[in-house]
């Protein structure tokens, strides 16, 4: 039997390193995440030594670990809550309140999640999707002197890979955990943008901008983390000019032990924007390997959206 090379051309030391380890460490995962770098070798390389860097930057050697462990144990809790929703037919929780002990106040647990969350943006060919259509819908359309508001920046990976592929843009990133917000600054600085960058504390749904609005928003699978994301557009509506640029993205029937919001379609997602003011530009659905034997396919929904300049377009 021939063994497949594990080294690749297009992949840096560090991200290498960690790959090596999650091939060792967690053999189970590496036949999907070596397809998947074999299928797309340079858009794997363009985020992955970018945002693997960061974290080597941020942690030191210790980034290898809390990397592949992080993805490792979020792997698991993503199967085992996706088992369970075929069987009930609905999420687990319905609420903040349902979450917020076992998940958001829980430091261990956040620390695996958070890393991750961070490592599925290029370890999942289905993020490596949405990846690609963020940069070509979005940052490569995004106004040289223009700014962004990021409402719930998470670890800043979307608002520092945004600069980091433009030169004058400026981006302000809000979240409710202060952990985070620390986080996203560090990144930042490990990108070279922080001068460009501005995280801050606060709560996204209650986000009030002084002074003209931004020219471009974004958020990155938060809707289906809150009760009532139709609050979240409304506020991105309200904080980007007429005419503005959104970019967003949901989870549809993809259970997570926090996902709370439950779409069942594209649809439903589009519905919620051009209800709350925006207008669908242009849409991706991206899907990992289908699996026949599951009754919900888990996907991601990508959208490029406009703040609608009249109640009607």
């Amino acid at each position: 039997m021939t063994i497949a090379p594990t080294h690749f051309e297009t992949v840096g030391a560090e991200a290498q390193t960690l790959l090596d380890y999650i091939r060792d460490e967690y053999p189970a995962s590496w036949r999907i995440i070596e397809a998947n770098i074999g299928r797309n070798p340079h858009l794997f390389a363009d985020i992955a030594n970018r945002a693997v860097g960061w974290a080597s930057s941020h942690f030191g050697p210790s980034y290898v670990q809390i990397l592949g462990d992080g993805y490792a144990h979020f792997l698991t809790d993503v199967n085992r809550e996706q088992l369970s929703y075929d069987k009930r037919g609905s999420y687990r929780n319905r609420s903040y309140d349902d979450v917020y002990k076992d998940v958001y106040d829980n430091d261990q647990y956040m620390q695996y999640y958070n890393w991750g969350v961070f490592a599925t943006t290029f370890l999942w060919e289905h993020h490596l999707r949405i990846y690609q259509f963020f940069i070509q819908a979005f940052v490569n359309h995004l106004q040289p002197d223009g700014n962004v508001i990021e409402l719930g920046s998470g670890s800043g990976i979307w608002s520092s890979l945004a600069a980091s592929k433009t030169s004058g843009t400026t981006f302000t990133g809000i979240d409710i955990s202060k952990s985070a917000v620390a986080v996203a600054t560090s990144l930042s600085q490990a990108a070279g943008v922080d001068s460009r960058c501005t995280f801050k504390f606060g709560n996204a749904l209650e986000f009030v901008h002084e002074g003209e609005r931004f020219n471009a928003g974004l958020s990155c699978f938060l809707m289906e983390h809150l009760e009532a994301p139709q609050m979240l557009i409304r506020k991105l509506a309200e904080s980007v000019v007429p005419g503005g640029i959104i970019f967003l993205t949901a989870a549809i029937t993809a259970a997570e032990v926090d996902h709370i919001y439950e779409f069942r379609s594209e649809g439903d997602v589009v519905a919620m924007l051009e209800s709350n003011g925006l207008r669908v530009v242009k849409l991706l659905s991206a899907t990992p390997q289908a699996d026949v034997r599951r009754r919900f396919l888990p996907r991601s929904v990508a959208v490029l959206a406009q703040v609608k300049q009249t109640a009607e377009w």
